[in-house]
């Protein structure tokens, strides 16, 4: 086997680098095998509303060292894309840049652990000033140095562009009679969205009386599947924007407040539907006597 010169390999680097590539020459000669740091993050770029809120997941693998690791998250905002802002960090609140403080201490900004090698960071109530790069770096508990130690997400804050309207009114129908109502649903956000609509009923309690979903299914609440399946519950889209809800033969438990629910959905890359923005209509009251 040949051996292995440190003058003839490893002259005119620094002592780390030396180091590290005999430890390595080592292991391989040896036949050992010895795990590479990797730290891997949620997939982006993410797309998330003003005012709403996000976690963003991240994980170490292959270390050596204490079984509980630690996370440090920074942003590199797009005006100076090179100057890291110290966000949040398991270590303590001394890794927090003053700008942060305040979210920080409030509980709007923080770090979960999940597990020792595992942790979100999360943002609530996110501003557009969050909009950047966001690296979750994890210290080395090795000895030589050996893999990566942080990983890299954008997350792009977008306006909130969704609206949604409904013409409250105060309704009085007999039992048996039909009723129909209309909901107005639209974004104008530049990314690829979907929406979902829901129609609620809350009387005593909050009840779902028939939705449509984000990727086009119709679903009934469960006070109302039958009805669904005989057609008398219906919802349907007209135009671009206008979702009716009809009852065709009311019945007296139809009695309450009636509102639409709408939800914007944004497909992250690794494939999961994910709610970025969620709003309620106004209500219509809706009293509905015996037929008798």
């Amino acid at each position: 086997m040949s051996r292995i010169s440190r003058g003839s390999m490893c002259d005119g680097l620094p002592p780390s680098t030396q180091s590290w590539l005999l430890t390595t020459a080592l292991l391989l000669c040896t036949g050992m095998s010895w795990a590479q740091r990797a730290v891997t993050l949620q997939q982006g770029p993410l797309y998330r509303t003003v005012g709403t809120n996000i976690s963003i997941w991240c994980r170490v693998s292959g270390y050596h060292g204490p079984s509980q690791q630690e996370f440090l998250w920074s942003v590199y905002r797009p005006p100076s894309p090179e100057r890291e802002l110290q966000v949040v960090g398991t270590e303590g609140s001394d890794y927090t840049n003053p700008i942060f403080s305040d979210r920080v201490q409030s509980g709007d900004i923080y770090v979960e652990r999940l597990a020792g090698d595992h942790a979100l960071l999360h943002i609530r109530q996110l501003q557009e000033i969050d909009t950047g790069e966001y690296e979750c770096y994890t210290p080395g508990t090795e000895t030589p140095f050996y893999g990566t130690y942080s990983g890299r997400v954008n997350l792009r804050v977008i306006p909130d562009m969704l609206e949604v309207r409904m013409f409250p009114q105060d309704l009085r129908k007999r039992e048996g009679d039909p009723l129909h109502l209309f909901c107005y649903v639209s974004t104008a956000s530049s990314q690829h969205t979907h929406l979902s609509v829901t129609w609620l009923l809350t009387s005593e309690n909050e009840t779902q009386i028939i939705s449509l979903s984000q990727d086009f299914v119709l679903l009934s609440g469960p006070s109302y599947t039958e009805r669904f399946s005989s057609g008398d519950v219906r919802l349907d889209k007209l135009g671009a924007a206008t979702y009716r809800l009809s009852i065709q033969a009311l019945q007296t438990s139809d009695q309450g407040q009636i509102s639409c629910r709408a939800s914007e959905w944004i497909q992250d890359p690794d494939g999961i539907w994910t709610d970025i923005k969620g709003k309620e209509s106004e209500e219509t009251k809706l009293v509905v006597s015996s037929g008798k």
